[in-house]
């Protein structure tokens, strides 16, 4: 798995897949959270807002027996420790790669 989270095509994303950076619109506009998991509904909103291209999860199984309360903790952790890095700075970047990561390779009873 590649250390940065890629940016996918939205033409290929299909509901069930989480989001897992902030997207915004041309202006800035904030259309969908982090950790969103997509719906038909939202995907139409984001093609028609001119989205192309979005940070998700890697559609790999090896997180699918993670409990979603380690799920939390995992986010909740990655959240404190990158508290005070700006949304707009690489470090952003950096921290949307660890949470692919540790969603991806994590399993229960591992420490993040």
């Amino acid at each position: 798995m590649s250390s940065i989270v890629p940016m996918v095509p939205l033409k290929t994303l299909r509901p069930g897949d989480r989001v897992m950076g902030e997207i915004r619109g041309p202006r800035g506009r904030l259309l969908c959270g982090a950790g969103v998991t997509l719906t038909p509904a939202i995907l139409d909103a984001l093609r028609e807002h001119g989205v192309r291209l979005v940070h998700v999860a890697p559609r790999a199984h090896a997180n699918d027996d993670l409990a979603p309360a380690r799920i939390q903790a995992i986010e909740a952790e990655l959240a404190h420790r990158f508290a005070r890095v700006p949304r707009d700075s690489p470090l952003e970047a950096l921290r949307l790669a660890c949470l692919s990561v540790l969603l991806g390779t994590a399993q229960d009873g591992e420490e993040p």
